[in-house]
This record gives structure tokens, C-alpha cells and sequence, in this order.
């Protein structure tokens, strides 16, 4: 996956989920949070493969 194709799955993965924990009562953010804290490094180690 590129750079540009995994920050794209990060904002779509945690757009979803910001709108997922508003649903259940929690803030927005806290979502958003949780979502970018575990997919973030696991997203984003391919791409540092591939650029290095």
C-alpha cells in the first residue's frame, strides 16, 4: 500500500468511526482516537518499508 493509500485508509477508518461512538453516546474524538492509536502504526509500517 502507498503513503498516500494508507493516510487515506486512516481519515476513511476513523471518520467511521467518530460517526459510530456518536451514535453510542461517546465523543466524537474518543472514536476518532482509538481507531488512529490501532491502525495507525500497522497502516503506515508498509509504507516505511516500501520508501526505505
Amino acid at each position: 500500500m502507498s503513503y498516500i493509500g494508507g493516510i487515506a485508509l486512516i481519515l476513511f477508518t476513523t471518520t467511521i468511526a467518530g460517526a459510530i461512538s456518536e451514535r453510542i453516546g461517546i465523543p466524537i474524538v474518543i472514536g476518532q482516537l482509538l481507531v488512529g492509536i490501532l491502525l495507525g502504526p500497522a497502516a503506515l509500517a508498509g509504507c516505511t518499508r516500501m520508501c526505505c
